[in-house]
Protein backbone atom coordinates (compact mmCIF):
# COMPACT_ATOMS: atom_id res chain seq x y z
CA UNK A 1 0.00 0.00 0.00
CA UNK A 2 0.95 3.37 -0.57
CA UNK A 3 1.99 6.48 1.66
CA UNK A 4 -0.14 8.93 0.66
CA UNK A 5 -1.21 12.34 1.67
CA UNK A 6 -4.11 13.95 0.30
CA UNK A 7 -4.22 10.75 -1.84
CA UNK A 8 -1.16 11.81 -3.16
CA UNK A 9 2.37 9.96 -2.99
CA UNK A 10 4.24 12.49 -1.50
CA UNK A 11 7.45 10.24 -1.13
CA UNK A 12 7.66 9.31 -5.00
CA UNK A 13 7.62 5.80 -6.18
CA UNK A 14 10.57 4.03 -4.24
CA UNK A 15 10.59 4.71 -0.53
CA UNK A 16 10.06 2.61 3.05
CA UNK A 17 8.71 4.40 6.24
CA UNK A 18 8.58 4.04 10.01
CA UNK A 19 5.39 5.53 11.39
CA UNK A 20 5.36 6.60 15.26
CA UNK A 21 1.73 7.09 16.02
CA UNK A 22 0.79 9.63 19.11
CA UNK A 23 -1.62 10.24 21.60
CA UNK A 24 -4.11 13.34 21.70
CA UNK A 25 -2.25 15.57 23.80
CA UNK A 26 -3.94 16.94 27.01
CA UNK A 27 -4.35 20.32 26.82
CA UNK A 28 -4.74 21.83 31.00
CA UNK A 29 -4.12 24.72 33.47
CA UNK A 30 -2.51 23.71 36.87
CA UNK A 31 -1.91 26.25 39.48
CA UNK A 32 -1.17 26.26 43.25
CA UNK A 33 -3.36 28.52 45.64
CA UNK A 34 -0.81 30.49 49.07
CA UNK A 35 -1.78 28.57 52.15
CA UNK A 36 -2.81 25.13 50.67
CA UNK A 37 -1.01 22.32 49.39
CA UNK A 38 -0.30 20.93 46.32
CA UNK A 39 -1.19 21.72 42.75
CA UNK A 40 -4.69 21.91 41.23
CA UNK A 41 -5.18 21.16 37.40
CA UNK A 42 -8.03 22.21 35.06
CA UNK A 43 -8.58 20.20 32.16
CA UNK A 44 -9.31 22.07 28.87
CA UNK A 45 -9.71 19.22 26.32
CA UNK A 46 -7.15 17.54 23.95
CA UNK A 47 -4.83 18.93 21.55
CA UNK A 48 -3.72 17.14 18.48
CA UNK A 49 -1.94 13.82 18.22
CA UNK A 50 1.45 13.83 16.90
CA UNK A 51 2.63 11.26 13.76
CA UNK A 52 6.06 10.96 13.65
CA UNK A 53 7.54 9.20 10.28
CA UNK A 54 10.95 8.67 9.72
CA UNK A 55 11.46 7.62 5.45
CA UNK A 56 14.36 6.52 3.60
CA UNK A 57 13.22 7.95 -0.23
CA UNK A 58 14.93 6.92 -2.98
CA UNK A 59 14.28 8.91 -6.20
CA UNK A 60 15.97 8.01 -10.06
CA UNK A 61 17.94 11.53 -9.45
CA UNK A 62 19.12 14.63 -8.41
CA UNK A 63 15.95 17.00 -9.73
CA UNK A 64 13.16 13.67 -8.92
CA UNK A 65 14.44 13.96 -5.27
CA UNK A 66 14.26 17.75 -5.64
CA UNK A 67 10.52 17.00 -6.83
CA UNK A 68 10.09 15.08 -3.82
CA UNK A 69 11.42 18.15 -1.70
CA UNK A 70 9.28 20.62 -2.85
CA UNK A 71 5.83 18.69 -3.01
CA UNK A 72 6.99 18.13 0.99
CA UNK A 73 7.27 22.00 1.22
CA UNK A 74 4.12 23.11 -0.28
CA UNK A 75 2.04 20.68 2.22
CA UNK A 76 3.83 22.12 5.18
CA UNK A 77 3.28 25.67 3.99
CA UNK A 78 -0.45 24.84 3.34
CA UNK A 79 -2.71 25.97 5.81
CA UNK A 80 -5.55 22.58 4.77
CA UNK A 81 -6.31 19.76 6.60
CA UNK A 82 -5.35 16.73 4.74
CA UNK A 83 -5.77 12.94 5.36
CA UNK A 84 -2.70 10.80 5.46
CA UNK A 85 -2.67 6.59 4.64
CA UNK A 86 0.32 4.96 5.83
CA UNK A 87 1.75 2.15 4.23
CA UNK A 88 -0.20 -0.31 6.86
CA UNK A 89 -3.57 1.17 5.28
CA UNK A 90 -4.12 2.88 8.52
CA UNK A 91 -6.08 6.02 8.16
CA UNK A 92 -5.55 9.48 10.06
CA UNK A 93 -7.88 11.94 8.92
CA UNK A 94 -7.90 15.76 9.52
CA UNK A 95 -3.90 16.03 9.29
CA UNK A 96 -1.44 18.66 8.52
CA UNK A 97 2.35 18.62 7.36
CA UNK A 98 4.15 20.41 10.27
CA UNK A 99 7.26 20.05 9.39
CA UNK A 100 9.85 17.82 6.80
CA UNK A 101 13.34 17.84 7.59
CA UNK A 102 16.22 16.01 5.50
CA UNK A 103 18.48 14.04 7.82
CA UNK A 104 21.31 12.94 5.21
CA UNK A 105 21.91 14.74 2.20
CA UNK A 106 20.94 13.82 -1.20
CA UNK A 107 23.53 10.68 -2.07
CA UNK A 108 23.77 8.80 -5.29
CA UNK A 109 23.91 5.05 -4.26
CA UNK A 110 26.51 2.57 -4.45
CA UNK A 111 24.54 0.67 -8.12
CA UNK A 112 24.85 4.56 -9.15
CA UNK A 113 21.45 4.60 -10.53
CA UNK A 114 19.42 6.05 -8.13
CA UNK A 115 19.26 9.10 -5.33
CA UNK A 116 18.67 8.47 -1.29
CA UNK A 117 17.73 10.48 1.00
CA UNK A 118 16.42 9.73 4.96
CA UNK A 119 13.56 12.23 5.93
CA UNK A 120 11.98 13.17 9.33
CA UNK A 121 8.18 14.09 8.71
CA UNK A 122 6.16 15.34 11.50
CA UNK A 123 2.52 15.28 10.73
CA UNK A 124 -0.43 16.74 13.57
CA UNK A 125 -3.47 15.12 13.58
CA UNK A 126 -5.77 17.92 15.20
CA UNK A 127 -8.69 15.46 16.24
CA UNK A 128 -7.34 12.56 17.03
CA UNK A 129 -11.29 10.95 16.77
CA UNK A 130 -12.18 11.39 13.09
CA UNK A 131 -11.56 9.28 10.54
CA UNK A 132 -9.18 6.42 12.23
Amino acid sequence: MAFTFNGENILGDDYSTVVHAGTALARAESFTLPGVRGEFEHRMGTAGAPIVVQAVVRAASYAAMKAIREGLNKYAAAAGTYTLVDQSGEIYANCTLRTATPLTRRQLMADQTRVRQEWYLEFRQLDPTIGT
